[in-house]
């Protein structure tokens, strides 16, 4: 199974690893993708709860 994905950055992307200038080699690090992922899910998570009555606010 594969996919294909074509995806446009609409902020600035964080590339490449400890060197912080610019190379237009560096490849996009999957670790970013994934932590956009988690966040996002996240929210999209706590959201459906809040709005089901599982989750309340202090």
């Amino acid at each position: 199974m594969s996919v294909l994905l074509k995806l446009k950055g609409e902020s600035r992307l964080y590339l490449g690893g400890y060197d912080t200038q610019f190379h237009e080699d560096d490849p996009f690090r999957t670790q970013s993708l994934k932590g956009l992922w988690r966040y996002w899910l996240r929210a999209y998570i706590a959201g459906a709860m809040y709005e089901a009555g599982l989750l309340q606010c202090k």
